[in-house]
Formats: C-alpha cells, sequence, structure tokens
C-alpha cells in the first residue's frame, strides 16, 4: 500500500464554486447546496502533482474539509451532494463561469453520495464519503500519467431548499484548506505475495 497526501490545495486558484452563472475562486468560503431563492452551489478542489503511477488500484480517497458558518444555512438540515471528477488527464484550473459550465458535461462516469448534516460553525471537520471509483476511473484513462492534476467537484443532488454548507477555502484567514488523502497498491504489487528465503 502507498498513500497520497494528506495534501492541501496548493494554489487559491485551485479551489472555488461556482453558482448560477457566477463563479468564485478568491472568496474565504466553498459553498455547496441549495440557498433559499432555490438556486444551488456546487465547489471544485483541483490538486496538481498528484504521484500516482498509472496502472495503481486505489483503496480509498477522501476530502477533509473545515466547517465555516459565513455563508452556511440551515444548519442540523442536510445537504446532499455528489462527488465526481473532471473526466480528463491533467485537468486544468476553472477559470470563469464558462469553464465551470464545460467541466460540469464532463464528468466521470463514476459519482459518489456524499450526505451530510449542515453545521452551522467554524471549525467542525467534515470527511467525504469514499470516492475510490472516481479517482479509479481517472488513473484508468489512457493518457494519465504520474504528476498530472485532478479536480473533483461535489455538486448539490437534491438539498432543500436553504440547506448550503459553506467550508473553508485556502484563502482562508485562519481556518484549514481542504486536503486530499489517496490509498493506493502501485502497480505489479497488486495481488503479489513475495516469499524470499535466505
Amino acid at each position: 500500500m502507498a498513500t497520497f497526501g494528506p495534501v492541501s490545495i496548493a494554489a487559491n486558484n485551485d479551489d472555488y464554486d461556482h453558482t448560477s452563472n457566477n463563479f468564485f475562486t478568491d472568496d474565504a468560503e466553498l459553498r455547496v447546496g441549495k440557498f433559499g431563492s432555490g438556486n444551488t452551489a456546487h465547489l471544485g478542489c483541483r490538486w496538481d502533482n498528484v504521484s500516482i503511477p498509472k496502472g495503481s488500484t486505489v483503496t480509498s480517497a477522501v476530502i477533509d474539509f473545515v466547517s465555516d458558518d459565513g455563508k452556511t444555512v440551515g444548519g442540523g438540515g442536510t445537504c446532499n451532494s455528489k462527488i465526481s471528477a473532471v473526466d480528463e488527464d491533467d485537468a486544468a484550473r476553472a477559470t470563469s463561469d464558462a469553464t465551470c459550465d464545460t467541466d460540469d458535461g464532463n464528468r466521470t462516469s463514476a459519482q459518489v453520495d456524499w450526505d451530510f448534516t449542515i453545521v452551522d460553525a467554524d471549525g467542525t471537520g467534515f470527511q467525504t464519503a469514499d470516492f475510490a471509483s472516481v479517482v479509479q476511473e481517472i488513473l484508468d484513462r489512457p493518457g494519465w500519467a504520474s504528476g498530472q492534476a485532478m479536480l473533483f467537484h461535489i455538486d448539490d443532488d437534491g438539498s432543500s431548499a436553504g440547506n448550503l454548507q459553506s467550508f473553508a477555502a485556502l484563502n482562508h484567514a485562519t481556518l484549514t484548506e481542504p486536503k486530499i488523502t489517496i490509498v493506493y497498491t502501485p502497480p505489479g504489487l497488486v495481488g503479489y505475495w513475495g516469499l524470499r528465503v535466505a
């Protein structure tokens, strides 16, 4: 077994949220869920230099977030979300509402539900559902190479209006940014049992 992480978001424009024709990459918060108006929010987190060899088998993948009450609403309610990735080798940063829209149409077939209770307070740790299948789909792409980037999206998936969670972004002054941890078996070790005789 080997582990990539925990690795923090490295650059301010590698995490963002996208809300109905608005794109925010320099805020302190990342939002997912549904506003009282019914408009939805989703967030994106990109990790560069993902040093996992092609042919690896992924055991688990999670992102750790810290809650930020700056824009959270509906504390105690449920945020229904879904985790996927942009289905590309070396995924580029989103830079605008238009590029977010393009990414929205180019997701992995593998998508994982993450439904959690909203916390309207600073500093509560959250860990996503295990999305190993999403990471595996990217590693299995013909063009994947170790050191490329992966861009993950967490989308609203039917939250009730007013159920919106805010997490700390890299740009937050005091709270911890998102961190990813991927556990995997490198190629050549899958299913291998070695016996060494002295």
